[in-house]
């Protein structure tokens, strides 16, 4: 982790080390960076508190002048919170099934835009940083997502103490569409089974995962529902699966839990002339469970963003 590079508006840099798999798919792709998302915060919000195999003499010296350094306003320490929602925009697109860089660094700069009651909006850049000059990392992604603290005991919103840090907050660095569409009477259906590995360190399946299953609902549509083999409606189809994605926003409205059956209902703001699939402009999900109430619900808008590159920031 190195220096915030405007302290006053708490950014943060930390790096992380991308794998082979993170890039092998779409779906694992979209899945990483959500999981990154999470685990940076994780990073932020606890930076600098003392641990109990912390250093002593010279070196603890060094290691509590570089935590005292970084410290910054936003810091929810360990206790418990949850994603209300998370916003991606996707600069750069994952060659998937190509040479991909294999354990080549991420460089993840992090800043609060928003601190409520309750709740506090967090942005993060991820860079890809091959050579180690930030200045040229081209830029994968930015994310931004909306946190909710709540209280050990009952789980419900809780005071954070943060809102007198206000003024540090970082202005908000991009938008993407947010809006629903009211579902038709007509959707695709995706039927699952949750499984046990699905669920992460709080019993409830993990946020990544549920992006997953957007993801095969999606490309389900696309093999016309057929669940053995790429049986894809048409040749090329398999080139459209892949459509780059320029934004996603999704809503987190209830949990779910290991073995529990869930549906996937999709569908389609269609282009003139054009066959539900990817070609579309946006595709709208639900994530239902078997009785009908809806726990996460998603938009996806296919197109490219212009990359950019740190110094361009």
């Amino acid at each position: 982790m190195t220096s915030p590079s405007h302290p006053a508006e708490a950014n943060a840099m930390y790096r992380l080390q991308m794998h082979w798999a993170n890039c092998s798919t779409q779906t694992l792709y979209l899945c990483s960076i959500a999981t990154w998302t999470d685990a940076v915060k994780d990073v932020f919000f606890t930076w600098g508190e003392k641990s109990s195999d912390a250093h002593t003499g010279a070196q603890g010296q060094i290691k509590q002048e570089l935590v005292d350094q970084l410290r910054h306003p936003f810091m929810v320490g360990s206790v418990p919170w949850v994603i209300r929602s998370h916003r991606f925009l996707f600069h750069t697109q994952r060659e998937y099934h190509a040479c991909t860089d294999y354990r080549s660094d991420l460089a993840v700069r992090t800043s609060v835009t928003r601190v409520g009651r309750s709740s506090l909006d967090v942005e993060h850049f991820f860079y890809h940083d091959l050579h180690g000059d930030l200045s040229k990392a081209p830029l994968l992604v930015q994310t931004r997502s909306s946190v909710i603290v709540v209280s050990p005991d009952d789980h419900r919103p809780a005071p954070h103490g943060l809102d007198a840090h206000s003024s540090a907050c970082a202005t908000e660095s991009f938008s993407i569409p947010t809006e629903f569409e009211k579902r038709p009477e007509h959707t695709s259906q995706y039927s699952l089974l949750t499984r046990p590995s699905d669920a992460d360190g709080h019993g409830h399946v993990n946020n990544a995962v549920l992006i997953s299953f957007i993801q095969n609902a999606r490309l389900m549509e696309l093999m016309g529902g057929q669940s053995g083999g790429l049986k894809w409606k048409v040749a090329d189809e398999l080139e459209n699966a892949l459509q780059d994605i320029q934004s996603m926003y999704i809503e987190f409205l209830d949990s779910a839990l290991p073995n529990e059956e869930l549906t996937v209902l999709s569908w389609y703001k269609m282009k003139e002339s054009a066959q539900p699939s990817s070609k579309s402009d946006t595709a709208f999900f639900d994530i239902c469970r078997a009785g009908g109430e809806v726990i996460a619900r998603a938009r996806m808008d296919f197109g490219t963003v212009p990359p950019r590159r740190a110094s361009a920031l």
